[in-house]
């Protein structure tokens, strides 16, 4: 898959399958916004559960996990398949990871 500054070009097909992890903050919405221009299969992961869906047009899947929980990933991945996977998500506050409340997966 090659990025490209023509909006004629078509990045995925029609029926390419997109999951965007940390697709709820701003440059998941924006990545997920450029992919629905090719594709209605598009799922945003992110540890939000009151997202402004007016941001993003279109039928987008919204899934909401940490992705710190194992468990939380498995329920609501619950054996999905993507084509592609993009992976924007991370933690902007990593006070609980130093005082040991998370662990890394």
């Amino acid at each position: 898959m090659v990025w490209t500054e023509n909006p004629e070009k078509k990045i995925f097909m029609k029926n390419d399958k997109v999951l965007i992890v940390g697709g709820t903050g701003f440059i998941g919405r924006n990545l997920a916004a450029r992919c629905m221009e090719n594709t209605d299969n598009v799922a945003c992961l992110g540890v939000k559960n009151n997202i402004d869906r007016t941001l993003l047009s279109g039928e987008i899947d919204f899934l909401h996990a940490d992705i710190g929980n194992k468990s939380q990933l498995k329920s609501v991945l619950n054996n999905r398949r993507f084509d592609y996977v993009f992976n924007l998500g991370g933690y902007i506050d990593h006070t609980p990871y130093f005082k040991g409340g998370r662990e890394l997966i």
